[in-house]
């Protein structure tokens, strides 16, 4: 009858790397989890005065928290960064802003919902995004400075 030896060394070695392999991919799904949630997405504007109505953050889809909120009076920019990504304007989302002059939408909004910039009358500068696919009616209704828009 033949003798079995077992090698511990090999064995300690395996076990070790398996040990490696399970905290690396820990590590990894990890990063991939903090990458996914530190998604952001900014949207840039100007004003005659800082625009609050930016950070009730229900009327734009995707956003989880409002990051950062900057507003320069004496350039009149603001700029709003979302948690989130944003990929949509809801219905009523900027209704009535007056001191609204210009606004970026970026990439990735796809929609702006019913009635997005109603009676914003100073509104006169609009960059929209390629990925644009859905306006609903009355998105720039009274709208009377509006002239200029950019895709």
């Amino acid at each position: 009858m033949k003798k079995t030896t077992t090698n511990h060394s090999a064995w300690a070695a395996m076990r070790c790397q398996s040990v490696m392999i399970r905290a690396a991919m820990t590590l990894l799904l990890g990063m991939v989890c903090a990458a996914i949630h530190a998604q952001t997405t900014t949207i840039t504007y100007t004003a005659t005065e800082k625009l609050d109505r930016f950070e009730e953050i229900g009327y734009f889809i995707g956003a989880e928290a409002v990051q950062s909120h900057t507003y320069d009076a004496a350039t009149q920019t603001g700029t709003v960064v979302y948690e989130g990504t944003v990929t949509a304007l809801g219905s009523n989302a900027l209704i009535w802003q007056y001191a609204l002059t210009g606004i970026v939408i970026p990439e990735g909004v796809t929609k702006l919902g019913f009635q997005s910039f109603k009676g914003c009358t100073k509104l006169a500068n609009i960059t929209l995004p390629k990925s644009l696919t859905v306006t609903e009616s009355l998105v720039f209704d009274g709208c009377s400075d509006l002239a200029n828009g950019k895709l």
